[in-house]
């Protein structure tokens, strides 16, 4: 997990700059190892439509994903704007 965690931080990186294209090239490729920061923000991307279209289904699938590979979102940390993603995530658990 430490590549992954990598992938997933030059991501951030990415995102934090606002260059979205390549902060989803970075969370997929933190995907492709099953990180489950990678999914939860990329479902985050979905969530809001940075650099993708808006796809609240997805951003789901992802969450999903996210928390099926170790997410706790109890301690998850939203990304700076995030924080109403945070409490999206929390209440499709709870659903």
């Amino acid at each position: 997990l430490e590549i992954a965690g990598a992938h997933v931080g030059i991501g951030v990186g990415y995102f934090t700059d606002g260059d979205y294209k390549k902060a989803i090239q970075w969370y997929d490729s933190g995907i492709g190892y099953r990180h489950p920061v990678a999914f939860y923000n990329m479902g985050y991307m979905y969530y809001a439509g940075f650099g993708v279209e808006k796809d609240i289904e997805k951003a789901r699938e992802y969450i999903r994903e996210a928390v099926k590979n170790g997410l706790d979102l109890g301690v998850a940390t939203p990304l700076r704007g995030a924080e109403g993603y945070l409490d999206f995530a929390k209440g499709l658990l709870a659903s």
